[in-house]
């Protein structure tokens, strides 16, 4: 039961990874936005 548990969240690590990536940059993006419409 816990292997499995512990199988589950190491699939899951490499998506969480991706999707904090994909918010910082996201983030950036809305940041370089606003600086250039400000300009």
């Amino acid at each position: 039961m816990i292997c499995g548990l512990i199988g589950t969240i190491h699939k899951l690590e490499p998506m969480r990874v991706e999707l904090n990536v994909q918010g910082v940059i996201y983030g950036i993006a809305l940041v370089c936005r606003q600086v250039r419409s400000c300009e």
